[in-house]
């Protein structure tokens, strides 16, 4: 089930990151997740949280993607994990 929601959270992200963020947020405990899904979750709620414009103030969430795919996954994921990572004390000044 949290798979699915990862999926469907993921298709949404960049025409609706509104549904996306509803979508992940929906997930019950993903820290009952597989390692994998939970560094997909935490990139994907990162993503949806800044593009709905939310505060987020720590960088707790995205370090667990930049954690797993530093060492796994494919490039193109360790590059939006460092990305978002980078915008996170920009994000944090922004919004104050």
């Amino acid at each position: 089930k949290g798979t699915s929601r990862l999926a469907w959270g993921k298709y949404y992200l960049w025409s609706a990151p509104d549904s996306s963020y509803r979508i992940l947020n929906a997930i019950p405990f993903p820290d009952k997740l597989s390692v994998e899904e939970q560094a997909c979750y935490a990139l994907l709620m990162t993503q949806a949280m800044y593009r709905c414009g939310h505060k987020i103030s720590s960088d707790s969430l995205i370090n667990i993607a930049v954690q797993y795919y530093s060492s796994q996954g494919n490039a193109d994921d360790k590059a939006s994990a460092l990305l978002y990572k980078g915008c996170m004390p920009i994000n944090r000044q922004r919004r104050r």
